[in-house]
């Protein structure tokens, strides 16, 4: 990046009312400056050594403009990211600082005289003095910078003013030893001049004036050791807004002011005099006061000037804020009761879901599905107030909000999504659909994910779809392949159908889908092994045997499954070129868990989500793989290692030209190594040894590694994931110019809780760790029409009129015990 100019304001004021300005002060100008250094921890030591300046509340930042309307503060990394891109995107040059100070950090010369003299004697520092300095010779000022400094400051000419009876130290004195014992390490010694020194100023005997020299002189900066000295650091108080002070010659802070970043993060004491920025912010401290001492206040008074609050149960605790004279802060003016002690309010109402949710966003973030009941506990443990269940669901609906974004507003800024992944990751495909600017479509396939596929996977993909559970539903379909080592390796994600529709390839079906239609009609173990033992045919001589089996046990049955083309569901078809046999399409059932969290997320969370776990995959199979010391993928050794067990007991004869003759008990398979298939055609659909296959190859003395499909080897996976996903800036994403405007799609969004899980089948088996004494899984039939799936109360349905009605207990009048008969009556039919 190339050379900059940096501007660094110090010494004023940051106004923010009425209008935002920086006042006063002074401007220091850096030519040639490198952005790569522009760090916040650089930028502080670089304040800190340049401008001399130990003590200072805010860093702002802009660029070159004319009006102060882009102003940001400067506190964190991510504030580094964005001055980065704006000075390398918009081609901007200039960078500009504004230093907000907390005390006055202008270093004073106070002289204290007799009745004649002056009372206050102001110096320039020290870093402003010409160190001219010769025998019988004192300290003398450059006549531009002590006219410069006299200007700003309002300072006293000290050349006009009348010293008649002042006394002052002889300047050919050593002035390090008067004040300074340790040479000017920053710490004030008393010295034995007859005189005692008391707050801060030394006081001479006689009528000498008293004199405190300023700290920014040579020796004080060399021997700086990194921290902050003062007559009040380790003062808790917070610093007063204009530094007005009782004693001329004790700086100290009348009043303390309210430090919005840092002060809400601790228990908030009120006092009078106390200053906040603005009545809002004023507010907001006297609502989280209350809510900490359980009071629970009304307004008398709630203007724009002056607010005045009392409790609400009249016991006498009062407290009044008005606008200070110069109108710019708010402060405290009387506090009447501060001891409040009416007995501490848990059912508070301004305890709402908003403050709540501010104060908890940290904990639903890393907790999302915290439980209603140990929410409540923790605001009861934390603050003592007590919360209702619904307003445990609205403060983490608001939290989630503010961590996730809004489901309806970041259909705005797809277009800027788009153009973000597009930048960081160029050759990646963004793209979107739209219908009356209602969003339709929208597909992503990252370019690393696209190259590795090309590269180094099997041309063969899995495509499944899954619903959203977002407030506007919807389906997000993937694409999803198989690595060298069996992983699954996502593709892409978004809309294929007309896609694969539009390219000349072969399908398959998923077995299991198939079988969850064919059970409909036709159920039973023996059909369920039947239809499977079709399906896993390698061979065409296995696949006749087998569907005569089925057509044995049922005709209807066979007859359905031959409605379908054999091409897509029986291995013996599969073409040899993919290197794999699967019959399922489990790896995209395994994306689709994979990415479960996020499918409730807004559109473009879910994306970042998606894009961040595909990042941290592809690091960890990376590192995964090159750890690993095999020539093949561990997975594919397990097979070998399988097939070398199942051919021990094969008797073979070798022909002499690289081809055998395999024989088991109850079969013979001829092997050709040199075009490594095997009448099994198991070697030919999966590209590794089958168990003749192995036999052979051990006979001729040879590894098996030499007979894998290149595939399978561990350089090839590492192809697969070389290609890093980039990464994305946290930045807003609006949407570029001359872009149309996206809206929601036109959706009804579902009310109430949404649901995660799955829908599973009638008569598909549970998870078998969940309590077996609940009634989840078991299917409820009517009483009212006798079907299955809903009970009585949502029933639509025809009444049965065969249904046995159940008369409600009545209570025996004697006893007053529920009677034990139980009458049930049958409706006869009509």
């Amino acid at each position: 990046m190339s050379k900059i100019k940096l501007e660094i304001h110090h010494g004023g004021r940051l106004q923010l009312s009425p209008t935002i300005a920086y006042i006063g002060g002074k401007k220091d100008i850096y030519e040639n400056f490198d952005p790569d250094s522009i760090t916040v921890t650089d930028i502080a030591a670089f304040i800190i050594k340049e401008c001399g300046y130990s003590n200072y509340s805010t860093i702002w930042y802009k660029f070159e403009v004319d009006d102060f309307s882009d102003i940001f503060v400067f506190e964190k990394d991510k504030d580094v990211m964005k001055i980065l891109n704006t000075l390398q995107n918009n081609d901007c040059k200039v960078l500009q600082l504004f230093v907000e100070h907390e005390v006055d950090e202008e270093p004073e010369v106070v002289a204290t005289a007799s009745s004649t003299a002056p009372s206050l004697l102001t110096l320039t520092p020290q870093s402003q003095i010409n160190d001219d300095i010769g025998e019988g010779q004192s300290h003398r000022m450059d006549d531009a910078a002590h006219q410069e400094r006299t200007t700003n400051t309002g300072a006293i000419d000290p050349d006009k003013v009348d010293l008649t009876g002042c006394e002052f130290l002889d300047s050919d004195a050593e002035q390090p030893d008067l004040f300074f014992e340790d040479g000017g390490k920053g710490k004030r010694v008393p010295q034995d001049n007859g005189g005692e020194q008391r707050d801060g100023v030394a006081e001479q005997s006689g009528e000498a004036s008293s004199i405190l020299l300023p700290q920014y002189n040579d020796a004080y900066v060399s021997g700086w050791d990194g921290e902050a000295h003062s007559e009040y650091d380790d003062s808790d108080e917070l610093v007063s807004l204009d530094g007005s002070s009782d004693d001329e010659a004790n700086k100290r802070p009348r009043f303390k002011s309210f430090n919005e970043v840092t002060d809400f993060k601790k228990p908030i004491n009120l006092e009078v005099g106390l200053k906040f920025a603005n009545h809002q912010i004023y507010r907001q401290a006297l609502k989280q006061y209350c809510i900490e001492n359980g009071i629970v206040f009304k307004y008398k008074k709630n203007e724009n000037k002056r607010i005045t609050v009392i409790c609400k149960k009249n016991c006498g605790w009062r407290i009044h804020a008005a606008k200070t004279h110069d109108g710019e802060a708010f402060q405290v003016k009387t506090f009447k009761g501060k001891d409040h002690n009416c007995g501490w309010e848990k059912d508070n109402r301004w305890v709402t879901s908003k403050w709540l949710a501010e104060k908890f966003v940290d904990n639903i973030k890393d907790t999302p599905d915290w439980s209603n009941t140990v929410f409540k506990n923790q605001v009861l443990r934390d603050h003592n107030v007590e919360v209702s269940r619904h307003q445990t669901y609205r403060v983490k609906r608001k939290a989630k909000k503010q961590v996730e974004g809004s489901h309806t507003e970041q259909f705005s800024k797809l277009w800027g999504y788009c153009a973000i992944i597009r930048k960081t990751n160029p050759g990646s495909t963004m793209k979107l659909k739209l219908e009356n600017s209602c969003f339709q479509r929208m597909y992503c396939c990252l370019d690393p994910c696209k190259k590795g596929f090309l590269s180094a996977c099997r041309p063969i993909i899995c495509v499944d779809g899954c619903f959203l559970k977002g407030s506007f539903g919807g389906q997000l379909l993937t694409v999803v392949s198989k690595d060298g080592n069996e992983n699954m390796y996502p593709i892409a994600y978004a809309g294929l159908q007309q896609v694969l529709e539009s390219i000349g390839c072969d399908h398959r079906v998923c077995v299991r889908h198939l079988y969850a239609n064919f059970k409909k009609l036709h159920k039973g173990k023996s059909l369920k092994d039947g239809l499977w033992n079709v399906c896993r045919a390698t061979t065409m001589h296995i696949f006749k045997h087998h569907m005569s089996v089925l057509k044995s046990l049922h005709v209807d049955a066979h007859n359905w499954l031959t409605k379908y083309p054999a091409n897509t569901w029986s291995k013996h078809t599969f073409s040899p070129r993919t290197k794999c046999d699967i019959l399922q399409n489990n790896i995209a059932e395994t994306f689709n868990s994979f990415i479960l969290d996020a499918r409730d997320k807004p559109i473009i969370t879910m994306f970042e989500m998606i894009r961040g776990l595909l990042m941290q995959r592809f690091v960890a199979k990376k590192e995964g793989m090159e750890n690993y010391r095999g020539p093949i993928c561990p997975r594919i050794e397990t097979k070998l290692e399988r097939a070398k067990l199942e051919s021990r007991n094969y008797i073979f004869y070798a022909t002499g030209d690289g081809r055998f003759e395999v024989e088991s008990p109850w079969k013979r398979e001829v092997v050709d190594l040199n075009s490594r298939t095997c009448t099994c055609k198991c070697w030919d659909l999966t590209g590794i040894p089958c168990r003749h296959g192995v036999a052979a190859v051990y006979k001729m003395r040879r590894t098996l590694e030499e007979y894998v499909d290149l595939y399978y080897s561990t350089s090839t996976f590492l192809n697969a994931y070389s290609t890093t996903i980039g990464p994305v800036p946290g930045e807003e994403y609006w949407p570029p110019t001359n872009c149309n405007q996206i809206l929601p799609p036109e959706y009804k969004t579902a009310s109430g809780r949404p649901k995660k899980a799955r829908k599973r089948a009638e008569d598909e088996p549970q998870n078998p760790f969940t309590n077996i004494n609940t009634r989840k899984g078991v299917t409820t039939k009517c009483k009212n029409c006798g079907k299955p799936g809903h009970n009585y109360r949502s029933c639509k349905g025809p009444a049965n009129p065969n249904r046995k009605i159940y008369k409600k207990k009545k209570k025996s009048k004697s006893t007053g015990e529920p009677s034990t008969e139980k009458k049930i009556t049958t409706h006869p039919p009509n």
